[in-house]
């Protein structure tokens, strides 16, 4: 999808926010936004020990609509971001993370096997 290369090209995770689907169970409506989007929320009930947040309103998002051809519509666009983006640290982001069907069936087979998880990255 062209917002997630754009995503990983500027440094920023993105997320799907929210979707609706029709009653045929396709989907009609996505929000797809920066990871920093949405209002910080208290994560642990104990004060002393809080968890650092990562939610700071970014206001970058992209709706889409499906029209009723099936084709989708770009109905909103707002690239700005509140914060720092790093394009040199994407590649920890998890929504960019991948692993290629090779080392996939290779890390099945070393399971199914039983090889050791330190001597299945020594032969990565």
């Amino acid at each position: 999808m062209f917002y997630c290369r754009f995503a990983k090209e500027e440094g920023f995770a993105m997320i799907k926010r929210t979707s609706k689907k029709r009653c045929d169970g396709q989907s009609s409506n996505v929000i797809l936004s920066c990871s920093h989007g949405g209002k910080p929320r208290m994560r642990t009930s104990n004060p002393v020990k809080q968890r650092p947040q990562t939610k700071i309103q970014c206001p970058a998002h992209v709706t889409l609509g499906r029209m009723g051809n099936g084709m989708w519509r770009l109905n909103r666009v707002v690239l700005e971001h509140n914060h720092d983006q790093s394009p040199l640290k994407v590649k920890y982001l998890t929504c960019h993370r991948s692993i290629d069907e090779h080392t996939k069936r290779r890390l099945e087979l070393h399971d199914i096997v039983g090889i050791n998880l330190n001597k299945t990255f020594d032969a990565l």
